[in-house]
């Protein structure tokens, strides 16, 4: 005969069994913890209870949603990581013991070979990565995992990162690879040394500035993940940002030329790859030896690299879908 209860001590009767040693306990409540008894009976009758066991039955808790990632700090070196609660925190079926933190200097959109460097307890929805952000030139990719009761884990599908690239003095052609929660050309190049920047919409067919030494600053107020744009840097410095990784970026390109960002983090995706899935005609790159133009031609084989920009030719109007895989 088995006996149940809620709290300790408390136990009822539930089922009398055959001659069996064990039972499963089915259709109970998640998170709730249950207090069992056994007792044997023969023909005599029944004899003493046994000592209790008790247990909690569990699921797994709902992932963590809506990711962000900002830099913070006097000098923008540290890197915030913030997310929407499981809704299994505090709510639902309670069972949320805390967050994993799982970080890597590289991307993987499945997170393998990411390590754990924190948890943090349930409640919590924010975690700061100390000296990760401005001065630390690696760049870092987060996950935060759920950890639910009997270590149930389930993990964000999203992930957030801090990215860093070297700007020479000069001319550069730079992108964002990362979403900006706040877009504005002030606060993308915030950790360079730079005097003035400059963006041609293919769309519209026009150049936008921004120039910091005039008094009208300029009409190029923001830019996207889908940018390419120029950039003349003062003294040599560092664009750091910090973001949502994108799964998928789509960029509308206009019949000729188009100053675009490479919105990935795969490092195989050639200039070949580019022109078969665009139809482009004919791709070209930054090159600081090339006065006055500072571009040259990009060979099929060449690697497009996150946080640069290009200048891409097509004959027609077309969608670019790029993948980070």
């Amino acid at each position: 005969r088995v006996y149940r209860g809620a709290i300790s001590g408390g136990e009822s009767f539930l089922i009398e069994l055959g001659n069996v040693t064990a039972h499963t306990d089915i259709s109970l409540t998640n998170g709730q913890r249950y207090y069992y008894q056994v007792s044997a009976v023969n023909g005599v009758g029944e004899g003493l209870l046994s000592n209790e066991a008790s247990a909690t039955p569990t699921a797994v808790p709902g992932a963590p949603t809506a990711l962000k990632a900002s830099l913070d700090g006097n000098g923008l070196e540290n890197v915030i990581i913030a997310w929407s609660l499981s809704l299994d925190d505090g709510a639902g079926q309670n069972s949320v013991v805390g967050y994993k933190i799982l970080r890597n200097t590289t991307y993987n959109a499945n997170g393998e070979g990411y390590l754990n460097i924190t948890f943090v307890p349930n409640g919590m929805s924010e975690f700061v990565d100390h000296l990760a952000g401005e001065g630390d030139p690696s760049n870092y990719f987060y996950r935060v995992c759920v950890v639910g009761l009997n270590n149930k884990t389930n993990c964000s599908i999203d992930q957030v990162a801090k990215f860093t690239r070297t700007l020479s003095p000069g001319l550069n052609i730079v992108s964002i690879p990362l979403i900006q929660a706040n877009e504005s050309i002030t606060t993308i190049l915030q950790t360079a040394k730079w005097d003035k920047a400059w963006a041609y919409d293919s769309i519209r067919q026009e150049w936008a500035s921004y120039v910091k030494s005039k008094l009208y600053l300029g009409d190029l107020s923001g830019v996207n993940h889908t940018m390419g744009f120029w950039v003349n840097v003062a003294e040599e410095s560092n664009l750091t940002v910090a973001g949502i990784v994108p799964a998928q970026t789509l960029v509308r390109l206009r019949a000729g030329w188009n100053l675009i960002g490479f919105p990935s983090l795969n490092s195989t995706y050639a200039v070949g790859d580019l022109k078969a899935e665009t139809g482009a005609m004919r791709a070209e790159g930054f090159d600081a030896s090339t006065s006055p133009y500072f571009l040259k031609f990009l060979a099929d084989g060449e690697i497009l690299q996150a946080g640069y920009g290009y200048w891409v030719w097509v004959d027609g109007d077309s969608t670019w879908t790029v993948e980070n895989s």
